[in-house]
């Protein structure tokens, strides 16, 4: 979106009216980010993160307390669930695209 306001001098509605991330929720953003690549890829689409790999990085940073190993996973989830679905839409949009262009 950056891109966006270099090309046109005019920042994008999202880029304006874009939430706040609250303070406590910014450990669970950034180790979303740090997981993603881990997910698997699979032929037109992606995987989601594995529970191995969120194993590892509770283990990593001493997530000692099972409550907050739970909250940690049910985050991760949602924030995996939507993101993959997300960008799954994405991939089968273009997809359908690029199939009708070649049948024309």
């Amino acid at each position: 979106m950056l891109a966006v306001v270099k090309q046109t001098g005019e920042t994008p509605f999202a880029l304006l009216h874009k939430p706040e991330l609250l303070p406590w929720l910014s450990w669970y953003w950034e180790a979303f980010w740090l997981l993603s690549p881990a997910r698997a890829i699979h032929q037109g689409s992606i995987g989601n993160i594995p529970l191995s790999e969120m194993r590892a990085y509770m283990e990593i940073f001493q997530l000692k307390d099972n409550e907050a190993k739970w909250l940690f996973i049910r985050m991760m989830y949602a924030l995996d669930s939507f993101y993959v679905k997300r960008v799954n839409a994405e991939i089968k949009r273009k997809t359908d695209v690029e199939r009708a262009n070649r049948e024309r």
